[in-house]
């Protein structure tokens, strides 16, 4: 798994050892072969940099590591004009993820569960209560990492079980 992906964030920099909806040192188990990520741009160019990438590690990443490998990563890369949500998402394996950093961890589980409970109105219909009822019903929120500064957290719908189409964007093929 990719431990840190981002892009240069609108406004000034930051650290590898932070995240924000930019990503950054996300560490993430899901986000490994077969992901499509989805990273708001907000500089041109982007500045897309990674790292970090760990052969196994299991959700908040407890004691700081994982098992740090080299890696060849392969990436196909592609400029969209929307995706389902402003800030840091992604898709693998029929399973969407919304993702939240935040020096508090209790506030980045609800920035990722807000995150999906925005797509999830949109797909279906509904305000924003309702979605975010429907994220407390069916998406897990888990933790990335709380061990940095910034702690990560993610929240995973699988597609399967909603009764609307929420259709991620494949434009790479």
């Amino acid at each position: 798994m990719i431990g840190a992906i981002g892009v240069a964030p609108a406004e000034g920099s930051y650290s590898s050892r932070n995240a924000g909806p930019w990503g950054g040192n996300l560490d993430i188990k899901e986000i490994g072969a077969g992901t499509t990520m989805f990273l708001p741009v907000g500089v041109r160019g982007a500045h897309l940099a990674l790292g970090d990438v760990h052969a196994l590690q299991a959700d908040g990443e407890s004691s700081g590591t994982g098992i740090e490998i080299g890696a060849d990563v392969t990436l196909r890369i592609q400029a969209l004009d929307k995706a389902l949500a402003p800030t840091l998402h992604f898709h693998r394996h029929g399973v969407l993820y919304t993702v939240g950093a935040s020096a508090c961890l209790a506030t980045a589980c609800r920035a990722a569960a807000e995150a999906m409970a925005g797509i999830v109105s949109a797909a279906s219909g509904w305000d924003r209560d309702h979605g975010f009822m429907y994220v407390s019903l069916a998406a897990d929120v888990r933790v990335g990492q709380f061990v940095c500064n910034t702690r990560t957290a993610y929240a995973a719908l699988d597609l399967k079980t909603c009764p609307w189409p929420i259709h991620v964007p494949h434009a790479l093929g």
